[in-house]
């Protein structure tokens, strides 16, 4: 394991790659070092359109499951998440348009 990548162990072998590029992406959007940065989960998913859980406005997406995975990061006390499509490369999706994949247990409600 790779010293201040203590978390790599808890990401599932066929994800390392997508998750590492995930957290050195957000590494440089942010400016630190992505030794900061935890991988909170990483996992396979399906997506319920082509929009891969991130639908832009005004445009519209292939209504068809994808399969995909979704990747958890946190850092400063600020969650971000990252999604792909099939074993493609995995992209920032804002939280204000991050949608949770179909087989994501619902989120808590927010007050």
């Amino acid at each position: 394991m790779r010293a201040g990548f203590s978390d790599v162990a808890t990401v599932p072998p066929e994800l390392r790659q997508q998750a590492d590029f995930a957290r050195q992406d957000l590494a440089s959007r942010l400016g630190i070092d992505q030794r900061s940065i935890q991988i909170q989960e990483a996992r396979r998913v399906t997506w319920p359109s082509g929009a891969i859980g991130c639908p832009q406005p005004d445009l519209s997406y292939t209504q068809a499951l994808v399969p995909g995975s979704r990747i958890t990061l946190r850092s400063g006390g600020e969650t971000f998440f990252y999604h792909a499509g099939g074993d493609g490369q995995p992209f920032h999706c804002p939280s204000e348009r991050a949608q949770s994949p179909l087989d994501a247990e619902p989120e808590a409600e927010k007050y």
